[in-house]
């Protein structure tokens, strides 16, 4: 929540002080997911939509360990789950099947090794300009058809979207964008690229 957010900011700008010179916070709205079908030369698919209104959905324990260890290992065997929670495989997998159902787990994915497969990660954070629901739409059903954009990310901050690619590099990105800027030159404004070169591993806490 806020006060958590808070928290962590005070701490970690009063730590690292000498080493920030400008700080900027944005919030992440509502992000469509989507897939990787490029890798086999077809359009994206919409995998899922993260954020979007909260809303409260029961869980228990078990439910929160459960989730914490799929973080980390999407691909864990139901037996060894079980084991190291105390449980049946049986449980398991209701578990995770009542979660699918209930929408808590959205999905499992993988991140690939983009260097083994010859990729440049970019982010291209994209100021607009009254753009319409109706737009937005077509800028949405776009983006899934280009299938190296990986994620339509709403944010509340001093831009509006932040689009992810997967490309094999920044000729392939700029062809991309000049599309999408003669598709929709009437609702972007500006646009700034970013290359990223390294991507932490990091994981969901879901207990706290």
């Amino acid at each position: 929540d806020p006060y958590e957010f808070y928290a962590f900011y005070r701490e970690f700008s009063s730590k690292f002080a000498e080493k920030i010179t400008e700080k900027t916070l944005t919030n992440q709205i509502e992000v469509p997911f989507f897939t990787r079908k490029y890798l086999s030369g077809k359009e994206g698919e919409i995998k899922c939509i993260w954020g979007g209104e909260i809303t409260t959905a029961g869980i228990d324990a078990l439910d929160g360990k459960l989730m914490q260890m799929l973080a980390t290992n999407a691909r864990a065997p139901s037996t060894g789950l079980a084991q190291m929670l105390g449980t049946t495989p049986r449980v398991i997998a209701y578990r995770i099947k009542e979660l699918l159902k209930k929408k808590i787990i959205l999905s499992f994915s993988i991140l690939p090794n983009r260097g083994i497969l010859g990729l440049d990660y970019y982010k291209v954070i994209i100021y607009l300009r009254n753009m319409a629901k109706k737009r937005e739409e077509s800028f949405i059903e776009f983006c899934r058809q280009q299938g190296n954009i990986l994620y339509y990310i709403k944010t509340l901050g001093p831009w509006d979207l932040e689009l992810e690619f997967e490309v094999e590099d920044h000729k392939q990105l700029n062809r991309i964008m000049d599309s999408l800027r003669g598709e929709f030159g009437d609702v972007i404004r500006n646009y700034e690229t970013l290359l990223i070169t390294q991507e932490f591993k990091g994981e969901y806490n879901t207990l706290q």
